[in-house]
C-alpha cells in the first residue's frame, strides 16, 4: 500500500508540474533547462526526485534479502538511484524531462501495485496496459532527451544518460515479458497478467 501510495503522489506531483507550463513552447523550456537558480532546493521536481530516491532506498533495504529480489530488482533500484542523484547533482540536467519520465513510471507502477492490493479482471487489465503503455511513454522521453543531448540542447553528455537507457531497457524486457505472457495465455487465462512473477515487484 505504501508503494501504491507514493506512486500516486509522485505521478500526480509531476503531471501537474507539467501541466503547469501551458503553451507547447513552455512545455519545451521546462523539459531541456536546468535546475532554476534560487528555487532549486524547495521546487517541486527536487520532492519529486527525493521521494523517487527515498523509495529505491528504502525499497532496496527493506527487500534485498528475499530470495525473490533477483539480480534484475538490484539493477532496476542501483540504476534508479544512480540516475536521480546525478540529475540532482547536475545543475544544467534537464530537469523536466527527469520529472516527466519518472512521474510516467511511477504512473505504470501505480497499476501494477493496484492489481495486487485490489485484484480483479478490471485492475489486472489495467495493470497489463498502463505498465506495458507506461514503459514505452518513458522510452521514448529518453529518446527524445538523447536526441536533444546529441543536438547539445541539454546541458548533460551523452555518457551521462547511459545508467537511464540501461534502466530502461531493463523495464522494457519486463514489459515485453507482461504483455507476451498476455499474449499467450489470454485466450484461456483472463487474468494473463497475474501469471507473470518477473515484474512482481518491478515497481519503480
Amino acid at each position: 500500500m505504501c508503494a501504491f501510495v507514493h506512486q500516486v503522489v509522485v505521478a500526480s506531483l509531476g503531471f501537474a508540474a507539467l501541466a503547469r507550463q501551458g503553451e507547447p513552447a513552455e512545455v519545451e523550456r521546462w523539459l531541456v533547462q536546468g535546475w532554476p537558480v534560487g528555487s532549486r532546493a524547495d521546487s517541486a521536481e527536487m520532492v519529486i526526485m527525493l521521494a523517487n530516491l527515498s523509495e529505491m532506498m528504502t525499497d532496496w533495504l527493506l527487500y534485498a534479502r528475499y530470495r525473490g529480489f533477483q539480480t534484475g530488482y538490484h539493477m532496476h533500484h542501483l540504476l534508479t538511484a544512480v540516475a536521480t542523484c546525478a540529475f540532482i547533482w547536475c545543475d544544467s540536467a534537464p530537469v523536466g524531462f527527469a520529472v516527466a519520465y519518472s512521474s510516467v513510471m511511477e504512473a505504470g507502477g501505480a497499476c501494477l501495485n493496484l492489481s495486487g492490493l485490489f485484484p480483479c479482471r478490471f485492475t489486472y487489465t489495467l495493470r497489463l496496459w498502463g505498465y506495458v503503455l507506461s514503459r514505452v511513454a518513458a522510452t521514448a522521453l529518453l529518446v527524445a532527451c538523447t536526441a536533444y543531448a546529441a543536438r547539445g540542447r541539454v546541458g548533460v553528455p551523452l555518457a551521462a544518460l547511459a545508467p537511464v537507457w540501461a534502466l530502461a531497457l531493463l523495464n522494457l524486457r519486463w514489459a515485453a515479458d507482461l504483455l507476451f505472457a498476455a499474449l499467450r495465455r489470454g485466450q484461456r487465462d483472463p487474468w494473463a497478467a497475474a501469471a507473470v512473477p518477473a515484474v512482481k515487484r518491478a515497481d519503480g
